[in-house]
């Protein structure tokens, strides 16, 4: 009894010792150069190379065509704001003003046997300073013309305050009043600039749409609303 048991003790030991070998065998093969490159090649292609998405491209320019479109929607909220249409009360009252104010400032002219144009334009020394560029405008010869002239400048004014012929009317005012001003470069005022500037501008406002004379003789441009960009 004691031989087989011997025979199967060397048995075992022999299998393990089989055993030890397979296992130091396979960690030294996995030590070799070929191994290791095979696991460096394996980590490398594990690792994800960063990639551009077509989705983030199509996700940037959906953006910028929505910033684009906001834009032109801003503007043509302003500009619809701009021409809404709101009550002319105050531009009306403020054409009635402006061709008063303009008569009178013609009128000032005329005071006192026309003093102002005597002492001013037909000085004793004949001598007028002149704008460059603006030489060539020069004082009626005839007194009796230059009176005319303001007394025109009244009645121009008055057609305003009334609109009658509104826009040819300030047209008329702005010729007149800029002529008059360029005869003398001493006759500069900053509020005198700024009716040039006005009269100018009114010349292509509608403030003859209502409570005017022209809206009478034209019921096609009578209107109680004007845009509110005037």
């Amino acid at each position: 009894s004691s031989s087989p048991d011997k025979t199967r003790h060397v048995k075992e030991a022999r299998m393990t010792e089989v055993r030890q070998r397979h296992v130091k065998a396979a960690s030294e093969a996995s030590d070799s150069p070929e191994e290791n490159a095979t696991s460096k090649t394996e980590q490398l292609e594990d690792v994800t190379v960063p990639s551009v998405d077509k989705n983030d491209k199509n996700q940037e320019v959906e953006e910028e065509v929505v910033k684009a479109s906001s834009l032109s929607q801003k503007i043509q909220q302003f500009l619809c704001y701009q021409f809404e249409p709101i009550d002319s009360s105050s531009v009306v009252f403020f054409r009635v003003l402006w061709g008063l104010l303009m008569c009178y400032e013609a009128f000032v002219w005329t005071r006192y046997d026309f003093a102002k144009m005597h002492n001013n334009i037909y000085n004793q020394t004949g001598f007028n300073f002149k704008y460059q560029f603006f030489e060539w405008v020069v004082p009626f010869a005839n007194l009796f013309h230059m009176k005319l002239f303001l007394w025109a400048m009244m009645a121009v004014g008055i057609s305003m305050s009334i609109g009658f012929f509104y826009h040819f009317s300030a047209f008329c005012f702005f010729i007149m009043f800029s002529y008059l001003f360029l005869l003398d470069e001493s006759f500069y005022l900053n509020h005198y600039y700024l009716i040039i500037i006005l009269s100018f501008f009114m010349i292509f406002a509608p403030f003859n749409r209502s409570f005017s004379i022209d809206a009478i003789m034209r019921p096609s441009i009578a209107s109680k609303t004007i845009p509110r960009i005037w």
